[in-house]
């Protein structure tokens, strides 16, 4: 797999987020609590799945497993 970064169009994203670590990894339960109210959600474009993760300033200057970040699961 090679990375690409893309420009695109802005999107509006509806989902559900946890703070977790990667020692305290909780993406199954967030990807658990989120996949049953997708069905809900009117309007979608497509059926992509987006993970995005939110890192402070800071996180990978001082690399630590235990440093918590926050992860979204949306649509």
């Amino acid at each position: 797999m090679t990375p690409k970064i893309i420009t695109t169009t802005q999107k509006q994203l509806i989902g559900l987020a946890l703070e977790m670590s990667l020692i305290d990894d909780k993406t199954q339960d967030l990807f658990s609590s989120f996949m049953p109210h997708k069905k809900h959600i009117q309007k979608t474009l497509n059926n992509t799945i987006y993970e995005i993760m939110l890192y402070s300033s800071e996180y990978f200057k001082h690399f630590d497993p235990r440093t918590s970040f926050t992860k979204w699961v949306a649509v």
